[in-house]
């Protein structure tokens, strides 16, 4: 198996075993008795009114006069000030938020050993294993590329075994913790109304923002022997040999609609872990087997090989699953028809999450993009070329308004729009368009597709030189 296991559960969701097709994440943290499963939507970014900004380039040429005096630190200040007095809003960009979680609680009744918590990279399936009294037992989940639906089993080596409970809940409900830069440990309210609920084999989670976008999922719960009952907010197995749970997620969407549609859905789908897993499986590992990385192998845990390095010796084999999981994340958390991913691929555990989750332009996803074409990965670019060749009004606006320019400027971070957020010291920063630019260019030269370059790279390019041309002045 190409992948990592690790014997301990994850405490923080950044330590959580992440899957994903792109649209859809999930985080397993690989608890025993209170499991959380953390969801998220690539869409899923907490609603913000647009800021607005009026015209500053009027300035311009005070600003300019004082840069050619040496009085750099004056002008960035002089040119900030009439920023801050024109610019309306918020001023940073609206957070990513967790969608919910799937709760489970487990009975347990012994102390238990031989733990274990795996990723395969081949297949996006994460895995916990333990042994109880004897008796194995064992939870696969995944994100599928062919169904877009998180898929979860339960199972033990014997039979009428498994006892536990289902819920759909908001992440970290009682109460709500932030682990975000600046935001440490703080208590923060979750900023949508929800509700959580269920009827017969399926749970509902249903969520409202405050502009009334809606958003949630919707659980079918398939027991094998043993028994189940629902209390209209969980559902309670006892005694079961294996319990398949199936989830759909969405967004933007009237609830009563989206649940009917994605419970005849689920009736559509295979009960059946193996059946679900096969198309999956074929899509994903397709994409993760175009490239390989010859170095050694080593059947050491990710703790193992973590610490050898922390002692100064690095196993080639930690520097091969390195390599491999970089391509594992971006294939999880970008395909065509997606959001790019953002700053922590399309996973995230905070209501407050570090930089807001957002898109940083200065460099964050163009990283994100590096392995993508060297590593024949060309379509997961994708979303990113259809992300900011949306924006492309909101980045014209800027150019007008900040410099009296025509083509476009990107601002520095930027997540539901393209408008420049707030003033500060890289609020007039320049280059963002020229750095997005580059992966355009890019894709032409590995991909050698002319339609490509003729309707989107050139005209891309087009624009940046534009803004640049009207910006630029000669100096001495």
């Amino acid at each position: 198996m190409k992948g990592y296991t690790t014997k301990y559960p994850a405490v923080k969701w950044q330590d959580a075993l992440p899957s994903g097709n792109g649209n859809i994440g999930a985080l397993v943290f690989g608890m025993i008795r209170d499991e959380q499963i953390i969801l998220n939507h690539d869409r899923l970014y907490l609603d913000q009114e647009k800021p607005t900004i009026e015209p500053v380039y009027q300035h311009l040429a005070e600003y300019r006069r004082l840069l050619k005096e040496g009085k750099y630190k004056e002008a960035e200040e002089f040119y900030i000030d009439k920023i801050k007095q024109a610019f309306k809003g918020n001023g940073r960009p609206a957070p990513y938020l967790p969608a919910f979680d799937i709760k489970l609680h487990t009975e347990t009744k012994a102390a238990f050993r031989h733990y274990s918590r795996s990723l395969n990279f081949e297949t996006g399936e994460a895995g916990v294993s333990w042994e109880e009294n004897g008796i194995q037992f064992k939870r696969r989940l995944f994100v599928s590329r062919a169904d877009d639906l998180v898929v979860m089993e339960i199972r033990s080596s014997e039979k009428n075994q498994i006892y536990c409970n289902l819920t759909l809940d908001a992440h970290n409900s009682e109460p709500a913790f932030s682990m975000g830069a600046g935001n440490e440990g703080k208590s923060v309210t979750i900023p949508f109304d929800y509700a959580t609920t269920g009827e017969n084999d399926h749970l509902y989670f249903s969520a409202r923002q405050k502009n009334n976008r809606e958003f949630g999922g919707v659980a079918r719960v398939v027991v094998t022997d043993g028994s189940f009952r629902n209390t209209q907010k969980e559902i309670i197995v006892e005694g079961a040999d294996r319990v398949l749970v199936l989830v759909k997620l969405y967004f933007d969407e009237d609830a009563a609609s989206a649940r009917a549609r994605l419970q005849a859905e689920l009736a559509a789908l295979p009960a059946e872990y193996e059946a679900l897993l096969a198309p999956h499986a074929k899509l994903h590992g397709e994409l993760f087997n175009r490239a390989t990385l010859e170095l050694s192998d080593s059947d050491l845990s990710n703790d193992e090989l973590l610490m050898k390095a922390y002692d100064g010796e690095v196993d080639t084999a930690f520097i091969k699953r390195m390599f491999e999981y970089g391509r594992y994340l971006l294939i999880s958390s970008s395909r065509p028809g997606s959001m790019p991913a953002n700053l922590q691929g399309v996973w995230n555990g905070d209501y407050k999450p570090a930089w807001e989750s957002d898109f940083h332009n200065d460099e964050n996803i163009q990283m994100n993009y590096w392995a993508a074409l060297p590593g024949n990965l060309p379509e997961a670019t994708l979303p990113y070329f259809d992300y900011y060749e949306s924006m492309m009004d909101h980045y014209r606006e800027n150019a007008q308004k900040l410099y009296g320019c025509r083509g476009i400027f990107i601002p520095l971070a930027q997540t539901t729009h393209g408008l420049l957020y707030g003033a500060n010291a890289w609020s007039a920063w320049t280059g963002g368009a020229a750095w997005i630019a580059q992966l355009f260019y890019d894709y032409w030269l590995f991909t050698g597709d002319r339609e490509f370059l003729q309707n989107h790279a050139l005209p891309f390019l087009k624009e940046t030189a534009l803004f640049y041309e009207d910006f630029l002045v000669e100096g001495p």
